[in-house]
């Protein structure tokens, strides 16, 4: 019984520091990098951690490509619609994170928000060391490349987030 609590301390310690602001800040800073010169709109942000930290879809964003599609990545074929199970449910519990993320991206001086994102210090995934942030990052960097090609209202339709 004691073995059961120090194991569900240990793993809300691990979840904390794994979603602690500052490192999802760094997150939407690669997504918007990403994204590119095109600014997106607020709501896009609400999307990138239900799909970064699902890990079947961070291993199926790490296979990506500067052709890669929402729809070649997400909808093609059965297994890539799998990967969007849940997504709904997601959204939901990253919503809070997501906000204290952009807190701190924008009181870093990283992201400025108007009507749309705009980002300020652009990152490159490829010059972090750290092989397993350098996987969230490449991945957010991809998510941000398949979302500017497509309308922020197709990607929500899309993905199945029809809840806000």
């Amino acid at each position: 019984m004691e073995s059961e609590k120090i194991v569900d301390r240990n793993l809300t310690s691990i979840q904390t520091l794994s979603f602690n602001p500052f490192f999802l800040s760094s997150i939407l800073q690669h997504f918007l990098s990403g994204y590119g010169k095109k600014q997106p709109e607020f709501y896009l942000l609400y999307l990138v951690f239900p799909v970064i930290f699902y890990k079947s879809s961070r291993e199926f964003l790490l296979r990506a490509n500067k052709k890669s599609s929402i729809f070649s990545m997400f909808l093609d074929d059965v297994e890539s619609r799998i990967l969007l199970g849940g997504i709904q449910e997601r959204y939901f519990y990253f919503k809070e994170l997501t906000s204290q993320a952009i807190v701190v991206a924008v009181n870093e001086g990283n992201i400025d928000i108007g009507e749309q994102i705009m980002l300020l210090n652009k990152v490159d995934y490829k010059l972090v060391k750290a092989a397993d942030l350098r996987s969230y990052y490449r991945a957010a960097h991809y998510l941000g490349v398949i979302f500017s090609r497509t309308s922020c209202i197709d990607i929500f339709r899309k993905l199945g987030v029809t809840n806000l």
